[in-house]
This record gives C-alpha cells, structure tokens and sequence, in this order.
C-alpha cells in the first residue's frame, strides 16, 4: 500500500491538529457541497448555514480554534494558503461579516454567535470529534453533512468512519515504481536499483503528482 509523505506532514495551522486543521478542513468540504448542492436552487430564500461542535470539539474547542477553524473553513479557507496570513486579524474580520460568500456570487445567512453551536450536551458514538453542518430553510434541512476530525488533519464522513483503521488512507501502491511493504523489501530495492531510500520515494511521490494531474486535466475536459 502507499502513503504520501505530504500526507504525513502537512502544513497546517494550530493549535491542534484534531481540533483546528481537521474542523477547517471539513467545513471548506461542506462549503464545496453547498456551491454543488445551491446549483439546482437558483431561487434561495433567506438560507442559512449551521454548524454544530459535537464531543471533545464542544468542550474544548474554544481553547483549540476549532470556532476560528470552522469560520475560516465555510469562508473557503484551507489551511495550507493560510501560512503568511494573520489569522487571527482575519477570523476577527470574517467573525463580524452575517454572510457567507459562495464562488457564484450566491450568499447563505452565518452569524456566528447563532449558527456555530457547541452542543456540549450531545457526543456521537461514531468519535469524540464530531461536526454536524447543516443547510436550512427556516425549519427545514435541505442538506445536512457529518464529519469526524480523527487526528493529524484528516477527516472522515459518518459512512467512512465505520471502515476506518487508521488516520491516514492508504491506496493500491502498484501504479508506483517503487512499491514496498515493509523497510526488507524497501531495502532490497534501493539495493537492485542503485537508488537511497529517500530517492526511491521521490519517484514515487513524483508518479502522484503525475496521476492527480492527468486527473485534474479529465475533470476539466468534462
């Protein structure tokens, strides 16, 4: 199997992995599903965005960022383009806008004394780190995702969180010139083909790159 070595080390921001990169991660996820979802609902009507802090993330996320997370996140912020920024001076700008600003020019109600809500009284059983975004329309949900923050920046969904043994997904490592399973094979091939440890997963980070891409080039084509 293969891991990316730029999943093991990300830029980030902090304090906590869990409680801050993942938090923002999962809410520029749901942004990126509200511009799919407000596709087909060109006629909005006053819709406002909720998120809802559940477990560990309730109960200490005030003193981890999670709430600063989650705003920089919904206002379509990752963390990696935030490494020059003054985070904290441009949270204190986002935290007083009533609005979030979708990439076609739409607009959903978020204030976020009203619709971020630490739910202290409520811990999903899936994880202790858990994010409940939701759409709605007055009383109605029109969309409604839930996230788990489970260490080191990655993020789960409430159907992959039950499949998961680790953090950090690992893919089919065939398609890379220098596939291994443990450091005996890895020695072995640095050893029949001339190369470091270091430049054999070069290559392979290298072949990544290639296929995301060839990937990103069929996405646009379509």
């Amino acid at each position: 199997m293969f891991i990316s070595v730029l999943e093991m080390f990300k830029l980030g921001i902090g304090p906590s992995s869990s409680h801050t990169v993942g938090p923002m991660v999962a809410a520029r996820r749901f942004r990126d599903h509200l511009e799919e979802y407000l596709l087909d609902h060109v006629e909005q009507n006053n819709f406002v965005v909720r998120c809802e802090l559940k477990g560990s993330l309730a109960h200490t996320g005030l003193g981890h960022g999670s709430d600063k997370a989650i705003i920089l996140g919904l206002h379509g912020y990752v963390p990696e383009e935030l490494v020059e920024e003054d985070c904290d001076a441009l949270v204190e700008r986002l935290r007083h806008r009533d609005k979030v600003y979708l990439e076609d020019g739409k607009n959903l109600q978020f204030r976020v004394d009203e619709h971020l809500v630490f739910d202290t009284e409520v811990t999903l059983s899936q994880h202790p780190n858990g994010m409940v975004f939701k759409l709605l329309d007055g009383a109605q949900c029109l969309l409604s995702e839930t996230y788990f923050s489970i260490g080191g920046g990655f993020i789960a969904t409430l159907e992959e969180v039950a499949t998961l043994s680790a953090p950090i997904r690992m893919v089919d490592a065939e398609p890379y010139p220098y596939p291994f399973d443990s450091a005996q094979s890895m020695l072995r091939m640095a050893e029949k083909s001339g190369l470091s440890i270091a430049a054999m997963k070069r290559e392979n980070e290298l072949a990544l790159a290639e296929q995301r891409e060839r990937a990103e080039k069929n996405l646009n084509y379509k």
